[in-house]
């Protein structure tokens, strides 16, 4: 079977005949670029003028099957050798291919092109002209078969070809097969050398890198401890500081006031005298003689003698209470002056909750309205320095967290055998990634120099030495809650 046309792929339909020598010729021109050394990529790009051409030649006879009402199997099987061979064309158009790989295509090209028309194309132009003549489709079809017969001759000196052809193509693959075997084996010898040169290499830097990361983590523990211990070290000295400054000052205050709470006892005692002289003269006022009696009374109303009776009491009695509250706040300085105190005793919460109120109220007066919901709670077993400790930083926080003024809540409550504790406030709240992070050491969101980020971490610390716990619910532009437990009966229960 030739590469050409020749009358034994004559279809007896001129333009269909036509449309086969073009494409005949086309193939042909491709076989000889590819002699003539053009580029692959070139040879695609002709590849796919062609395969736009077959496309269109197998759409006309498709187009004039239909018309002549041929078989509806005939047709399918017509069309789906079509789209065979079209899908092969367009998978060798879509990666650059070989030389070698387009002639092995440009052959199966060649030999499909003589089988498709010799076995389809000219039975199926037989059936049409014999339906034009008027013979069924059916009679047609069965008419037709002695048509793919005749082309059978052909088609095995064909094959013939063909299959010396990929014999040649299979002998020069198992060649280079063999060579390429001779070389994965040498590669491969190369690779196992090199492999094991690399395994040992790569097991001495593991054990360097593990000998080196064992450090590192060993080092940043230490280093962490000593941040920590740093970070105690600090605000102990900073609370013994304001313990020591606290004692001083309450000693100092309780002197005066000593004196001057005894004074005002003894001026009480002066003044309740002197109303009662006041009270003998205006009995035996009747008895003076007219002028004096007039002096007096003009005297009594000059300095509003009765405003004044009744005033001084209401001011001695304002003086005493207020020496109260100053005698307060001294003795709760005295009690937070004892914050480094590991003293484990029965302690009034509600208490150490209030003595810490007193001392960090400058914080809070002019930030925030307190606001008290306490239950009656039992002792419990702590260091109550600690625990005030603890209430005094998360009340700082949320006074630090109030840009104007808003309020803080206090409630307490029992549950069970644990007491709790909850402070809240109306702040401008956190995120959850700064709610996550809280409990750090040195982790704060305030500038540089305006906070050491300790005071939640230590009061951790304070609450887990307790073997009690702190919940955190934060909302950004809403506020937040602290809630302490501490077992009643201490940590040992």
């Amino acid at each position: 079977m030739g590469s050409g046309w020749d009358a034994e792929f004559s279809t007896g339909i001129a333009s269909v005949d036509e449309e086969h020598k073009q494409l005949f010729r086309d193939v042909g021109d491709l076989a000889l670029c590819l002699l003539e050394g053009i580029s692959g990529k070139q040879l695609q790009a002709r590849l796919k003028i062609l395969g736009e051409q077959l496309r269109e030649h197998m759409n006309s006879e498709e187009e004039m099957m239909f018309e002549v009402g041929c078989l509806s199997e005939v047709m399918i099987e017509h069309a789906k050798d079509h789209q065979l061979f079209l899908h092969h064309l367009y998978e060798a158009c879509k990666e650059e291919m070989t030389l070698d790989e387009l002639r092995v295509f440009l052959r199966y090209m060649n030999f499909w092109m003589r089988f498709h028309v010799l076995t389809i194309d000219k039975p199926v132009c037989f059936q049409i002209l014999a339906i034009q003549e008027g013979v069924s489709p059916r009679d047609a079809y069965l008419q037709s078969a002695h048509v793919a017969e005749q082309a059978m001759p052909v088609l095995q000196a064909g094959m013939h070809k063909t299959y010396a052809d990929l014999y040649d193509s299979q002998l020069r693959v198992v060649r280079q097969n063999s060579r390429l075997r001779e070389t994965q084996h040498n590669l491969l010898q190369t690779n196992q050398e090199l492999e094991d040169r690399v395994a040992l290499r790569t097991r001495e830097l593991t054990d360097a890198n593990r000998k080196l990361r064992d450090d590192y983590e060993t080092l940043q523990r230490l280093n962490q401890q000593l941040e920590n211990t740093q970070g105690q070290l600090l605000q102990s000295d900073k609370m013994a500081a304001i313990g020591q400054l606290a004692a001083g000052v309450a000693h100092e205050i309780n002197n005066p006031i000593g004196f001057v709470n005894a004074n005002l006892s003894t001026l009480k005692s002066y003044i309740a005298t002197l109303l009662e002289l006041i009270s003998t003269y205006e009995q035996v006022a009747d008895e003076l003689p007219p002028a004096v009696q007039q002096r007096l009374l003009q005297y009594r109303e000059s300095i509003e003698l009765d405003y004044v009776r009744q005033d001084v009491i209401e001011l001695l009695a304002e003086s005493a209470d207020g020496l109260d509250r100053v005698k307060q706040i001294v003795q709760d300085l005295k009690d937070f002056a004892r914050a480094g105190e590991a003293v484990w005793q029965e302690a009034d919460l509600l208490k150490g909750l209030d003595s810490t109120l007193n001392v960090v109220w400058n914080e809070l007066k002019y930030k925030a309205k307190v606001h008290k919901e306490y239950s009656e709670l039992p002792l419990v077993r702590c260091v109550p320095a600690q625990i005030n400790q603890v209430f005094m930083n998360i009340l700082v926080n949320a006074a630090h967290a109030i840009d104007k003024m808003g309020d803080i809540w206090l409630t307490t409550g029992r549950d069970g055998e644990w007491v709790w504790v909850q402070i809240r406030d109306n702040g401008k709240g956190m995120s959850e990634a700064v709610r996550m992070r809280i409990f750090e050491p040195f982790f704060t969101t305030k500038p540089v120099g305006q906070g050491t980020g300790l005071g939640l971490s230590l009061a951790y610390g304070i609450l887990k030495k307790h073997k009690g716990r702190i919940e955190v619910s934060s909302e950004e532009g809403v506020g937040t809650c602290f809630t302490l437990f501490l077992p009643i009966a201490g940590p040992d229960s």
